[in-house]
Formats: structure tokens, C-alpha cells, sequence
């Protein structure tokens, strides 16, 4: 591969990876490939054939990738082996215990639940953060303007009296002027900061912070793919241990601490629910692993714990999407708590201003 193809190669492979409605189809075409009794690589071939145009558009970016899963599994590789780099890690865990568990289908099917579920998430996480950011800046605008166009010009014609009643305001204007840039970029950094140490913090200093958003959101998504991912090992057999290990060995930092604490506990003797409750680490909620304690010594463990992930994720949807209004609801009262302030502020100004004139008005007729 040159120079041009590897490049070609890899903004292709970007440009897929980004790319979750292509990912949602093409699964979704692949469960009920596979749902036919159709052999995966036969299944692969031809979607290949399709999204290439039968071969007249080899390098679009789906008919690079299921060209490459196509020859991988030639070669003896794992679908997901092959799909690594080419859909996101939370997609492959759901498909390594589809793999595991010989129930692949119902892996992609998964996936599509998870990722609608995951799109309500995000719009409750959306309008309870979009919002208060939206209000901070047209405060912030708002006060920058008035602190240039109000403020600076009574400080340096207006009289003392004028000036005591734009003192609180203009400490505020002050403020947004003098450190605005400064909190901006703090703001900016601080969500790179976060987005960096999602998937890579760990410690029970972390399992403190996984309480509160945007760690909590975090720990909500990964926790339902791992239970998802769990029932469907287990619903194929798979000992717990070896279940525990298949996640385990394409888990991220932070979930790979969780799943290797639960392991350990396993192989001491503990079940599921009780091995999730001795680490401490509140995955994925504490709530769902008592419950988990007295469910895992059912024999329909795994349609249970599939059952249990479902309504806890519906839960906790709903209690972002209530968290959301009543976040929005507040910005909305604090904003125009703030520009209430000002305006009463700019009418005292109005106000002293009027006496003075009236005042002068009289000493000239005097």
C-alpha cells in the first residue's frame, strides 16, 4: 500500500468510524441476514457487492470496511477483530459476547437498542446542558454591553450619588470584562479535561465523582451495554468467569477496573451481584446490584438480567428528561432574575439622575 492509499485508507476509515447511521443500517441488515440462517461471510459479500455498486465504487468508505471484515474472517480472524478501529469499542464489546455466545444477531440488534436509548440520553443531557450554556452567554453578552456602553460612561461624567447606585452592577460588568476570556477558556479546557478522563480515570476517587453528571452519564451507558453483554454470554452458557474475562479483554481503563474487581470476587466464590457490591465502585448502580445479588442464583439469569437493564435504562432516561426541564426552567429564572437586576439598576440611574436635573432646575428659579 503507497503513500496515497494508506492515507486514502485511513480517512476513510475516520470518516466510517464517525458514522452511526451507516453503522445502525448496516447491522440492522446484517441481524436479519443472519436471522435467515445466512452465513456471515456470505452475508458480507454481498453487502459488499451493494455498497461497492458491484465493485464500480470499490473505495467508498462502507465497501473499504466490509471488504477488510470480509478478508479478515478469510483469514481466520474474529468479526470483531476485524471491525476494531472501524466502529466504536462500545459497539464491539456488545458483538464480542454476540460472538461468544453464538447469538451474533442478536449482538447487532442490541447495538440499535442501545444506541436509540443512547440518542434520548443524549437529548436530555443536550437541553439540560445547551440551555444553562446558551443563558451564560447572552448573560455574559448582556453584561459585557452593559458594562461599554452604560457603565464606563457614568463613571466619567456622572456624579458621585449616580455612581453609588451603579456600584453593584458595575462590579459585576467589571468581572465579565476583566476575566470573561479567561473563564471561557477555563470552561473549555476543563470539558476537554473530562471528555480525556472518561474512559481513562479510575480509583475509588473516581468511583466518587461516577455520582454525579457527567460521570454518572458515563457509568449509565456502559453499565447498561455491560448487563446487556453479560445476559447474552450467559444466556449462550458461557461460565461467569470466562464471560467476565471476554469483556474484560476489550475494555477500556476505567470499565476494565470494574470488570477485573467483579472477576476476582467470581473466582472467590461470590456471585454476580455480590462481586459488583465488594469493590464499592457503585457499578453500574448500586440500586441494580442488590437487586442482582438475589437474581443471579436464578436459572434464568440471563433473561433477567436483560429484563433488569432494559427498565433501568428506561429509568434513568426518565429521570434525565425530568432533570432537563427542571434545569431549563431555572436558567430561564435566573435569566431574567439577572436582567431584572440591571434593568432596576438602570432605572435608579434614571431615577438619580431626574432629581439631579429637577434639583438644578430649582436653585436656577431660586
Amino acid at each position: 500500500m503507497n503513500t496515497i492509499d494508506s492515507i486514502l485508507y485511513q480517512v476513510n476509515k475516520s470518516m466510517y468510524k464517525g458514522n452511526l447511521k451507516e453503522h445502525l443500517r448496516l447491522y440492522r441488515k446484517l441481524a436479519g441476514m443472519l436471522n435467515m440462517n445466512e452465513s456471515l461471510p456470505r452475508a458480507l459479500e454481498r453487502l459488499w457487492a451493494t455498497s461497492s455498486f458491484n465493485g464500480k465504487k470499490p473505495h467508498a468508505p462502507q465497501a473499504v470496511a466490509l471488504r477488510e471484515w470480509k478478508d479478515g474472517l478469510q483469514a481466520g480472524r474474529s468479526l470483531t477483530d476485524c471491525m476494531a478501529g472501524w466502529v466504536p469499542e462500545r459497539h464491539i464489546m456488545l458483538l464480542r459476547a454476540g460472538e461468544e455466545s453464538g447469538a451474533l444477531a442478536k449482538g447487532f440488534q442490541s447495538i440499535e437498542y442501545i444506541e436509540k436509548s443512547s440518542a434520548r440520553m443524549n437529548s436530555a443531557i443536550s437541553s439540560a446542558v445547551s440551555y444553562p450554556a446558551f443563558i451564560f452567554v447572552v448573560l455574559t453578552g448582556v453584561l459585557w454591553m452593559f458594562g461599554i456602553n452604560l457603565i464606563k460612561p457614568m463613571r466619567q461624567y456622572a456624579p458621585e450619588s449616580v455612581k453609588e447606585k451603579i456600584a453593584g452592577l458595575g462590579s459585576v460588568t467589571d468581572f465579565v470584562m476583566d476575566y470573561g476570556v479567561f473563564v471561557y477558556i477555563s470552561i473549555f479546557i476543563l470539558v476537554i479535561i473530562i471528555a480525556l478522563s472518561l474512559p481513562r480515570w479510575t480509583g475509588k476517587w473516581r468511583a466518587r465523582f461516577d455520582k454525579f453528571p457527567p460521570y454518572a452519564w458515563y457509568r449509565i451507558w456502559h453499565g447498561n451495554a455491560f448487563l446487556m453483554s453479560m445476559s447474552a454470554l450467559l444466556g449462550a452458557q458461557t461460565p461467569l468467569t470466562r464471560a467476565l474475562s471476554i469483556l474484560e479483554s476489550r475494555a477500556n481503563p476505567w470499565l476494565r477496573e470494574r470488570i477485573f474487581s467483579a472477576r476476582q470476587e467470581v473466582m472467590r466464590g461470590k456471585n454476580l451481584g455480590e462481586a459488583l457490591q465488594v469493590d464499592e465502585l457503585g457499578f453500574p448502580d448500586e440500586t441494580i446490584v442488590f437487586d442482582m445479588i438475589i437474581l443471579a442464583e436464578r436459572a434464568d439469569v440471563a433473561t433477567v438480567l436483560d429484563m433488569v437493564s432494559r427498565e433501568w435504562l428506561e429509568d434513568q432516561i426518565q429521570t434525565l428528561e425530568a432533570q432537563s426541564v427542571v434545569v431549563r426552567n431555572a436558567g430561564m429564572m435566573l435569566m431574567g432574575a439577572v436582567i431584572g437586576w440591571a434593568f432596576t439598576s438602570i432605572l435608579g440611574i434614571a431615577q438619580g439622575t431626574a432629581e439631579m436635573g429637577s434639583s438644578a432646575a430649582s436653585g436656577g428659579v431660586h
